[in-house]
């Protein structure tokens, strides 16, 4: 049985006035970010740097994302793993970068490029749309409410917490369903909310 081959590797979301940069690659013929494998010595954000720079001559700018973990490199949008056809498994650090120009200098690598402002206009997996969007700051905005409810509700925030609601807001819960069953479990406005 022989070994699954596997390379550390980058994708580079390059954006410029909110559009992103997406390649026809030559090979497997599926729009795809620029990238490629991380060379020996090499950080995945140098790595990310260089192929930029050699598949596009263009140079980007990578910034550190509100939020991020401590450490973490400039630009860093996600991890992901997937199947890279004869070269392996690609176990693929997700970067955006923001560049000046949409002057692309096209090397052998892809047969065609394009600057979308949704990854859905053109054949590209499902983790690259989500990348895409990601970079694009156009995450699943009820991801990021969950988000903020959570983190408000941890920090026994209430102001945030009802921040989030409208003033005819619905809450449901069981908990208030078990503790005033005649509320059937739900709560509107946000003055009730408060009280609750």
């Amino acid at each position: 049985m022989t070994a699954e081959r596997r390379a550390f590797s980058v994708s580079v979301f390059a954006r410029h006035e909110g559009r992103v940069l997406l390649i026809k690659h030559a090979r497997l013929g599926l729009w795809l970010p620029i990238g490629g494998e991380v060379e020996p010595g090499e950080t995945p954000l140098e790595a990310a740097t260089r192929e930029l720079h050699e598949e596009t001559r263009l140079q980007g700018t990578f910034r550190a994302l509100p939020g991020a973990i401590d450490g973490a490199p400039a630009g860093l949008i996600g991890y992901e793993e997937h199947l890279a056809g004869s070269k392996g498994r690609h176990l693929n650090f997700a970067f955006q970068a923001d560049v000046e120009s949409e002057l692309v200098v096209a090397n052998d690598e892809y047969v065609e490029f394009r600057w979308v402002d949704d990854p859905a206009q053109v054949d590209c997996p499902l983790n690259v749309q989500q990348l895409a969007r990601l970079a694009l700051g156009r995450a699943d905005p009820l991801a990021s409410i969950a988000k903020a409810w959570i983190a408000a509700f941890n920090a026994r925030d209430l102001d945030r917490l009802l921040a989030l609601y409208g003033d005819d807001g619905v809450h449901t819960s069981p908990k208030l369903r078990d503790r005033q069953p005649e509320s059937k479990g739900e709560i509107r406005g946000k003055a009730a909310l408060r009280a609750w």
